[in-house]
């Protein structure tokens, strides 16, 4: 997709593949979005060779179309090889230094992969991202902050704590003397827009002492030419052209108070997001916005005001909704710690679908669930968090530092905490009928084939009989158009791990698949333990679905066969429906709307950034842990509890809580007290309180107000504005995005 919008002379491309292994949250959409634009052709297969065109010096591919039964060649004036991901060269010797173990191929070994994704062998060594083996961006983020999570328990007690040094602030007073820097951010931003160009143009705007550019500006060296610039020049104002503000104007920020220069006289131009990515194949146009952008940006800043962040005190405590893995793993690294910490369970016991009968053994290394939970609840009640069962949450309302939540059941009271964590988990798609599901005895679903091989995994018995056939169907509730898009992950392997089971027992066993996603550590070693064992693997062609034959029972299942070409009709005494994971209802809707916290397209809870914050919300103290935030096996979701623990404690260690700047206020002299912010403000910030003087005015919490400004927009009287992004501040703005046309 990068290559088609940067280089529009580059006609085709090809993928070749075996599995499109699109398995994380919005992966499979993103894969969509490629095949709807048309930017690649998939071809199943792999190249046999690569050769050499003498004639014009170009490649040619051979290749055998698995789908398309033919031998293709493939023209090509570059390939590229996507090669696979190896272990470091110094890992073993790390870890022969270390006293930890690897693995087979190198990578650094975890103590037990089906629970934990981050300890090793060794206590008090701990492992993340891609030392393990393969991994994407957010699980290496969320992994990391488990890792800070262990630590943290592991020096409980011996920590140092040094005292924070102070900065004097800089005089920033007198007239503005604006400071531009334009990133070239590698191709993302120059490989469209003339970056020079937009230099030279910033140095034209009123009030603009300095414009550069550089290559990467959010780098270190960026930063520390940006305090150059800002000494150099005696600069009040700062002006950045680069990525979106969403990611990077923290980095910027913090290095504007770091030399004591007011953070809040920092703008933020976004020629990334909304010039060179959005019109890159109209690079003249996107060359005259991105103009616009700067000069508008530039205007803002002139009339930016230096703001003072607040501080309200921390509730030192924190809520752990939901006692499944993830939150017990979510209470004990903070209880273990110190905080005070309640656990809230709905049902009478702890667990999830990890107590018993719901699971038997934990792939890859086939654990026993049983004993897993059991060292997990004995962890938890040894790190003195509060466990309430038959306890569900009524309300919540508060803020960061202050939430103050209602329970009801057989614990009925109020408590005020600092953080919550959200674990309620997520629900796994009723098949309601389909493939015969509750019309045919012989037809279950996974999570009813693991109940039965809990009850006797020596003889597995479904409706009274040991089957003599199985048949496994994927994705069902996943990878669906009409329902969930996505994929849930932990499906294929998991009905891996159950064919398995049933070939031991001398059940023929077939999988009926679209592509097998064995991407935890130790799936695909189990995927072609299978395939040894005689498990049979049969594709079917994406949009079509295979046939359960049988009258009162199954006897068979039909479909076309992808690969062999034709139609095929496996025996099968028993089918199971690898059923997909759906959010959690009404538990979703309900925290939504207490808290505020966003919701994705997939119904699922919406991370502050997927790849960034996997386990924050946009709701300040509010984390997500496990299939709460999407699908996701164990030790995922283990590692993401632990990650959202981290997460929490960062803002349980201080007894105070720092408040955003960049609020709505109100002035209570031109209020006329009518209640419009109130109704709209889905924050809950504004509030009419009685005044001095007898009347009634609206009043805006700091601490609930999100900055948004829907409540200055729509106030009838002008009573209320919003600080950082004033009427002035933005009709510069405005004024500075005709200038030039009038000019012209």
């Amino acid at each position: 997709m990068l290559v088609r919008q940067h280089d529009p002379e580059v006609e085709e491309v090809t993928i070749l593949y075996t599995d499109l292994r699109a398995f994380g949250k919005g992966f499979d959409d993103f894969l969509q979005r490629s095949r709807d634009e048309k930017s690649a052709t998939y071809v199943r297969g792999r190249p046999a060779k690569i050769e050499r065109v003498p004639e014009d010096d170009t490649l040619e591919v051979f290749v055998e179309d698995t789908l398309g039964h033919q031998q293709k060649r493939i023209p090509a004036d570059l390939v590229v090889l996507s090669v696979a991901a190896a272990p470091n060269d110094g890992a073993i010797k790390l870890a022969d230094i270390l006293g930890i173990e690897t693995n087979e191929y190198g990578f650094i070994d975890r103590r037990d992969p089906a629970v934990s994704a981050v300890e090793t062998v060794r206590e008090g060594i701990y492992v993340a991202g891609s030392a393990v083996g393969p991994q994407v961006i957010p699980d290496c983020v969320a992994q990391a902050s488990a890792t800070a999570a262990r630590a943290q328990l592991f020096l409980t007690g011996h920590r140092v704590t040094e005292e924070a040094k102070t900065v004097e602030p800089m005089d920033l007073s007198g007239p503005p003397r604006v400071g531009v820097m334009v990133c070239h951010c590698g191709i993302n931003i120059a490989g469209v827009l003339d970056v020079e160009d937009l230099v030279e143009h910033a140095r034209t705007v009123p009030d603009v002492v300095v414009a550069k550019n550089h290559q990467f500006a959010c780098s270190s060296t960026g930063q520390d030419e940006l305090v150059e610039i800002i000494r150099e020049h005696n600069l009040n104002r700062i002006v950045v052209a680069a990525c979106t503000p969403r990611t990077h104007e923290p980095i910027f920020r913090e290095t504007c108070a770091r030399i004591g220069f007011n953070p809040y006289l920092l703008e933020m131009v976004n020629i990334r997001d909304q010039c060179s990515w959005v019109h890159a194949r109209q690079p003249a146009e996107a060359q005259v916005k991105a103009r616009a952008l700067i000069r508008m940006g530039v205007a803002r800043a002139r009339h930016l005001e230096p703001l003072q962040e607040g501080e309200v005190p921390m509730t030192q405590a924190a809520l752990v909704i939901g006692g499944g893995i993830a939150g017990i793993q979510a209470a004990t690294d903070l209880a273990a710690q110190g905080f005070p910490i309640t656990l809230v369970e709905k049902e009478g016991r702890l667990g999830g679908r990890l107590a018993a009968p719901n699971l038997k053994y934990l792939y890859p290394n086939m654990r026993p669930a049983a004993e897993v939970l059991a060292a997990k609840l004995k962890r938890l009640k040894e790190s003195g968090a509060r466990i309430l069962l038959n306890t569900e949450v009524e309300n919540i309302s508060g803020f960061v530092g202050s939430f103050d939540v209602e329970l009801k059941g057989e614990t009925e009271e109020s408590l005020s905490v600092g953080a919550i964590i959200l674990a309620t988990g997520a629900d796994l798609a009723d098949p309601q009928g389909e493939y015969g599901y509750e019309k045919l005895a012989n037809v279950v679903t996974s999570e009813q084939l693991e109940r039965a091989l809990f009850e006797n995994e020596d003889a597995v018995i479904v409706d009274g009989r040991k089957p003599t056939s199985a048949a496994f169907v994927l994705c069902v509730g996943s990878r669906d158009p009409e329902a969930c898009t996505g994929c849930s992950r932990y499906c294929c392997p998991t009905a891996i791990k159950q064919a398995i089971h049933l070939c031991r027992q001398g059940i023929d066993t077939t999988i009926f698949y679209r592509d097998i996603r064995t991407i935890s550590t130790g799936a695909e070693e189990m995927y072609r333990q299978a395939r040894g064992m005689g498990v049979l693997f049969v594709r079917i062609p994406p949009g079509q679905k295979v046939e359960v034959v049988g009258d009162g029972r199954v006897e068979a299942v039909r479909c076309y066969d992808d690969l062999l070409a034709r139609r095929l009709e496996v025996p099968a005494d028993l089918v199971i429906l690898s059923v997909g994971m759906r959010a959690r209802q009404p538990e979703t809707d309900k925290f939504h709307d207490m808290l505020k916290t966003s919701v994705g397209l997939d119904g699922f809870f919406l991370e502050r950034h997927p790849e960034l914050a996997p386990v924050e919300t946009a709701v300040e103290g509010v984390f997500l842990a496990g299939t709460v935030q999407g699908p996701k096996d164990i030790v995922d979701s283990v590692a993401q509890a632990s990650a959202a623990a981290a997460k929490a404690s960062v803002f349980l260690a201080y007894d105070k809580v720092k408040q955003d700047p960049a609020v709505a206020v109100v002035d209570e002299a031109k209020c006329r007290a009518c209640g419009a912010c109130v109704d709209l403000c889905q924050f809950r910030a504004p509030e009419l309180v009685r005044t001095a003087d007898d009347t009634f005015a609206a009043r805006v919490n700091a601490s609930l107000c999100k900055g948004c400004g829907t409540c200055a927009s729509w106030c009838p009287s002008g009573a209320i504005a919003s600080k950082h992004f004033t009427d002035r501040q933005v009709h510069a703005m405005i004024d500075a995005f005709f200038a030039e046309e009038v000019a012209s």
